[in-house]
């Protein structure tokens, strides 16, 4: 694998910090986007965090052991999607909304590519400094595939058609329905991929077949591990409503492995 450089995370966390005082100096000011006055702002504050960033050790593991790369990609997602309703039911006028929208996409991109820089960096990290407890590539079983797939549809189809009936019967925008049903549409797409599993002493770390970086599940959220015929399950703790499942066709000993998590885990 690739290693990022340790730069590229403070960068990344540099653009975030960058682009939210763009946006509250945006709003604040009601100026233009390409005004003078939150370019240069924005820009000065992203070489300043980036730089202080540069000098903090051990920031990857920081970051991960208290989740900052997860809340900002879901705080940033859950603020995009309550602007996007304000609007749509006109809580907050058109115009006003729309601009906010437009400018809130710089701190989402960039909240998500701390989200990506960091488990890329992570990963190296613990591949480099952390020993493999087990390793194993499986996709998930038929059965979970079917109702993760079947939910997914339905959840598509329940945000498309809402977003007609509230265009048709409230006469309101429905922008923010077209994104969730296309975030429900892929999740259905991609469920069937294969994953690659890597247990440490920490942590589960999950990547799933062509994307650009993993999953971290830390150990005190790893529960209990069963097998059944068809799966082997591994058991989350909240707020992760479904347990991983890998399907027993694709592991080589799954009494084994089964044996091996079991007293790593629980």
């Amino acid at each position: 694998m690739r290693r990022p450089s340790f730069d590229s995370l403070a960068l990344a966390i540099g653009l975030f910090a960058g682009a939210v005082v763009f946006v509250g100096t945006v709003t604040a000011t009601g100026v233009r986007f390409l005004a003078p006055t939150p370019l240069v702002t924005g820009i000065i504050t992203l070489l300043v965090v980036a730089g202080i960033a540069t000098t903090r050790t051990n920031l990857v593991s920081w970051i991960v052991d208290h989740r900052i790369h997860t809340t900002l990609a879901l705080g940033m997602s859950v603020i995009t999607a309550v602007v996007g309703i304000l609007v749509s039911f006109g809580i907050v006028p058109s115009e006003t909304g729309n601009r906010l929208l437009l400018v809130i996409l710089a701190p989402l991109i960039a909240a998500f590519l701390v989200y990506i820089t960091t488990m890329r960096r992570y990963e190296a990290y613990l591949h480099d400094h952390e020993r493999v407890l087990a390793e194993w590539t499986a996709a998930p079983d038929t059965r979970y595939k079917r109702v993760v797939r079947g939910l997914s549809l339905v959840g598509a189809a329940v945000f498309f058609v809402g977003g007609v009936l509230i265009v048709l019967e409230l006469d309101a925008e429905a922008s923010f329905i077209g994104p969730l049903a296309g975030v429900l549409l892929g999740r259905a797409a991609v469920i069937g991929r294969y994953r690659r599993y890597t247990l440490y002493g920490n942590g589960l770390v999950i990547r799933v077949s062509g994307s650009v970086s993993g999953l971290f599940v830390p150990r005190d959220q790893l529960r209990s591990v069963s097998r059944s015929e068809r799966a082997l399950t591994i058991r989350r703790g909240l707020p992760w409503p479904l347990p991983i499942r890998c399907s027993t066709a694709d592991l080589d000993d799954p009494s084994e492995l089964e044996a091996t998590l079991r007293e790593r885990i629980e």
